[in-house]
């Protein structure tokens, strides 16, 4: 995001109008702990422009104010849903290897394996954006081809 510096009076004017913000968080049942700083520079922003632009002074400042808001929350969510979409979920259940036997949630336990590198070797292996939530040992078998 781009510096920005606002002028007394839109900072004043924004003092004036800090309601708004705290009424949009509200009202959509919002944290204020959680959301401020994910609308907060969009609110300056929507002062900054209400004040510039003669042409925005045919709406009112709630309207600007809000659509600024909404779409702060928009991309907060969906940078969230993208983050969530690259994550890999592995089950204690996985196979470490096809050979072994062994699973994830068979050396936890184990103070002899170091759990860390062998996790670790195996995300190295993975494709990115590979959702692995459950394997079971009949689906590492090879089906039988009807002749």
């Amino acid at each position: 995001m781009t510096d920005f510096k606002l002028t007394v009076r839109q900072q004043q004017f924004a003092s004036k109008h800090h309601k708004v913000l705290e009424d949009f968080l509200k009202s959509r049942r919002l944290s204020r702990d959680d959301f401020y700083d994910v609308v907060v520079f969009q609110f300056l922003r929507a002062v900054k422009e209400y004040d510039e632009r003669e042409d925005l002074k045919q709406y009112s400042f709630n309207s600007i104010a809000k659509k600024r808001m909404y779409s702060a929350l928009g991309h907060y969510f969906t940078e969230q849903r993208r983050k969530k979409e690259n994550m890999v979920v592995l089950s204690l259940d996985y196979p470490l290897a096809y050979e072994s036997g062994l699973t994830f949630g068979d050396i936890i336990a184990d103070e002899r394996t170091n759990v860390c590198e062998e996790v670790c070797e195996k995300l190295s292996r993975l494709p990115r954006k590979n959702r692995l939530l459950y394997i079971s040992q009949t689906d590492l078998q090879p089906a039988e081809l009807a002749a």
